[in-house]
């Protein structure tokens, strides 16, 4: 979260809140009864919570999400990791003049 141009809180890639990717914060007994069921590896486990657990890959939410904004525009559901290419592509905008950058600093004032 940021306030005035300053960063107040943040979080860890592997905790947060329910994205796109994460699954965020589950129910942790059904998380458990996919590790126990011997159908999954551990690798696969962590992937289903970090990488493909959240809106995207989930079929019967995008419906229920493209149901009530559909009238706005048509819908694309893009599952995958953006992030390093959204990342380039502002980093872009800068060195074209498009956008500025912003500084952020800690409370005490120092830069991050």
């Amino acid at each position: 979260m940021h306030e005035n141009g300053r960063i107040i809180d943040s979080i860890g890639d592997d905790d947060g809140s329910f994205s796109p990717e994460r699954a965020g914060a589950t129910q942790l007994l059904e998380i458990l009864k996919m590790c126990y069921s011997g159908e999954y590896s551990y690798s696969e486990i962590k992937r289903k919570c970090c990488g493909q657990g959240g809106l995207a890959y989930s079929q019967r939410l995008t419906d229920r999400i493209a149901d009530y904004v559909k009238f706005i525009a048509p819908i694309v559901v893009m599952a995958g990791e953006n992030e390093m290419e959204a990342l380039a592509l502002g980093g872009l905008c800068l060195l074209k003049g498009e956008e500025k950058a912003k500084i952020y600093t800690l409370p005490s004032g120092k830069l991050l």
